[in-house]
């Protein structure tokens, strides 16, 4: 009974095959009309494309149209599924190029040392970066709490330490308030308990920035004397005047002015540069000379 099963298989796959094949001619002798139309009305197309000046223009303008309509699509996805690493090129970049800024003013600034006092190892001095700058990414965190966090992909083996200051491409997030050997978690200054030093760009007013815990995109400068000028659509940005941020960093614009009830001072709205609903590459700011500069001060108090 095997064999005779193992004899009939293949026999039966050749009948197949041939009805298959008897099927199929039946298909073209049915619309051999239809056939012989097509092939001669591709005839006709390429003889009339072939010597006729004005249909072969139209005909490759056409197929110009459609092949770059067909790329362009292609380059459309290209591009749309790269997105991430694009993102991840450019804040690469932007980490190297924070790191060129800072650099730069660290040797302009020893230059105009050098001219005025002599100081006869400036170029020495400018080599040393003042900030160094290391890109994360926030992944994840709230922002409806009035004592808001967000989690960050970067630790102690990335060389994050608490109290480092963290930024994004828009502006000023947040302070570096705790560690894990992978992560961090960073204190936004939507956080009630978020305190930072700022100034109005124009005037070099300071002030505290604090968040009263409504509105994810507005803060308040408070203690800024009635004598500052100040108007509506000012610069905020952080003043120096911590050992947390350095100075000129983008917080926001001023988009309302009222005066204090206690007076001598104005509160002013804040409409911050973050959107942190939004924001995702941070850079974290390391002050390489901060242990200097405390040892210093903590030895006169």
């Amino acid at each position: 009974m095997s064999t005779q099963t193992s004899v009939d298989t293949p026999t039966c796959g050749v009948i197949s095959a041939i009805y298959d094949m008897h099927n199929f001619f039946k298909f073209l002798l049915r619309h051999t009309n239809f056939f012989v139309f097509l092939t001669l009305e591709v005839f006709c197309a390429v003889l009339v494309v072939n010597f006729n000046d004005y249909h072969r223009s139209s005909f490759l303008s056409t197929a110009n149209l459609i092949n770059g309509t067909v790329n362009s699509i292609t380059s459309s996805i290209s591009r749309y599924v790269n997105l991430p690493q694009e993102n991840e090129a450019l804040a690469k970049q932007n980490t190297a190029l924070l790191q060129q800024i800072d650099l730069l003013q660290r040797q302009l600034s020893a230059v105009a040392d050098s001219a005025l006092l002599a100081v006869a190892d400036s170029t020495t001095q400018a080599d040393k970066p003042h900030f160094a700058y290391r890109s994360a990414h926030v992944v994840g965190g709230s922002t409806t709490r009035s004592r808001n966090m967000l989690t960050v992909d970067a630790g102690a083996n990335d060389g994050i330490r608490q109290d480092m200051a963290v930024i994004s491409p828009e502006g000023v997030v947040g302070l570096v308030a705790a560690v894990s050997r992978h992560y961090c978690l960073v204190l936004p200054i939507i956080n009630t308990s978020s305190h930072i030093s700022v100034k109005l760009k124009g005037s070099n007013h300071r002030g505290q920035l604090n968040w009263d815990g409504m509105s994810v995109s507005t803060a308040q400068m408070i203690d800024v004397p009635e004598h500052a000028e100040v108007e509506i659509g000012d610069t905020i940005v952080t003043s120096g005047a911590s050992t947390f941020f350095p100075e000129g960093l983008m917080v926001g614009t001023v988009n309302y002015i009222e005066p204090d009830r206690n007076g001598g001072f104005y509160n002013i709205g804040v409409e911050l540069a973050v959107d942190f609903n939004a924001v995702y590459t941070v850079q974290m700011i390391e002050d390489t000379r901060l242990t200097e500069r405390t040892e210093l001060e903590n030895s006169y108090q």
